[in-house]
């Protein structure tokens, strides 16, 4: 799902959100609830296969929304084409 810039839902959806640490090889994953508790944290290939891991698992663990640092990519095209809202958060300094 995407939204206008500057605007997201005050919930994430399935009130369950995951950030990216995003790496040439390997991609490390924490998904965590509206309290802050960690739901579940693992390492994702940068593979086709280790992507589509990595979509299986953030469903499982019922993530709607993910964190990442770069707005381009394989990560940044597989999670929207996969239902996920995908809030990219840049360095800026």
């Amino acid at each position: 799902m995407e939204y206008p810039p500057d605007t997201l839902p005050a919930v994430p959806p399935g009130e369950v959100t995951c950030g990216i640490d995003w790496a040439s090889d390997d991609h490390a994953v924490c998904v965590a609830d509206m309290a802050g508790k960690v739901v579940q944290r693992f390492i994702a290939e940068h593979t086709g296969k280790g992507l589509a891991g990595l979509v299986r698992q953030l469903r499982r663990a019922g993530a709607g929304e993910v964190a990442i640092e770069r707005p381009g990519g394989t990560v940044a095209e597989t999670l929207p084409e996969a239902g996920f809202t995908v809030v990219v958060i840049s360095r800026t300094s």
